[in-house]
């Protein structure tokens, strides 16, 4: 699955659906996508935790979907050189970073419409 977004670089490798309600937590939900993407099994993955404060994360995204004003929060960041989304309604997106491909691994992403969408 090779999709590029409207308007920026990033290139769509891999997309799932996380649901609270099944055995797997999120944090096992975003290992098992990278790992897909890496094509390597989760354990030989960095330790998440190395790179998001998990507990947030999902403190997060439980409070957002908890919430009543059906508010929509995204966090990204960067994982094994990939970029991932993760949205309060479940979806996981892994993304080529375009700024790690280019060699700016302190690349901020600002305004990132493109990925947004959905």
């Amino acid at each position: 699955m090779s999709d590029t977004t409207p308007d920026c670089e990033e290139t769509l490798l891999y997309q799932a659906e996380y649901d609270p309600s099944d055995r797997e937590t999120l944090t096992e939900s975003i290992i098992e996508a990278v790992a897909t993407v890496e094509e390597i099994p989760p354990l030989e993955l960095r330790p998440l935790y190395e790179t998001v404060d998990i507990e947030s994360l999902t403190n997060l995204m439980t409070h957002a979907t908890s919430d009543s004003r059906n508010s929509t929060v995204s966090v990204e960041f960067t994982l094994e050189q990939l970029l991932v989304v993760v949205k309060s309604s479940g979806l996981i997106r892994v993304y080529e970073d375009a700024a790690e491909k280019a060699g700016n691994v302190n690349a901020i992403h600002p305004e990132q419409s493109c990925i947004e969408s959905n």
